[in-house]
């Protein structure tokens, strides 16, 4: 049972993510407009609550050296205005991380066919659920698309007729 012709789903897909997209800069916009001030009593009480770990990052040289070349970093990016491509990059990084993983996965006997498709986000959920819930050497996860599940519903009605 079809209940929305492909054509017709696709054009609500579209119609939602610009909603969604015009909503989402909307409630940014609202957000930056009412940026406040940290009251100064928090701020004091931040430092004395956390003097302890403050000393222990300070005193350390390791955690000191850490936090130091990771400042240094994000005040280096942020100044050059590296901030989209630093971002660009350790997006295609995870995704190459993905990719391996889906690779490594394949060679020990797992099926994540169904999955190639799909989001970044939405792989790494879906290969974190099969592998956690399987206990079989080869489990498959049985997920199709809803647009081929259409599309393939369609082409059958047009062989019949």
């Amino acid at each position: 049972m079809v209940l929305l012709p492909p054509s017709k789903l696709l054009s609500l897909k579209t119609r939602f993510r610009k909603e969604a997209d015009s909503t989402f800069i909307e409630a940014k916009r609202a957000m930056t407009a009412t940026v406040t001030q940290i009251p100064w009593w928090f701020i004091g009480l931040t430092i004395a609550l956390g003097w302890n770990e403050l000393m222990i990052i300070l005193r350390s040289p390791l955690f000191f050296l850490t936090l130091t070349m990771i400042a240094g970093t994000a005040y280096l990016i942020y100044s050059l205005g590296l901030s989209k491509a630093v971002l660009s990059i350790s997006y295609s990084t995870v995704e190459t991380a993905v990719d391996e993983t889906i690779i490594y996965l394949k060679t020990k006997g797992f099926n994540l066919d169904e999955i190639l498709d799909g989001s970044l986000f939405n792989r790494w959920i879906l290969i974190a659920q099969q592998f956690l819930t399987s206990t079989l050497p080869n489990p498959v996860i049985e997920m199709t698309n809803m647009d081929e599940r259409a599309v393939d519903q369609e082409k059958e009605e047009k062989k019949k007729s």
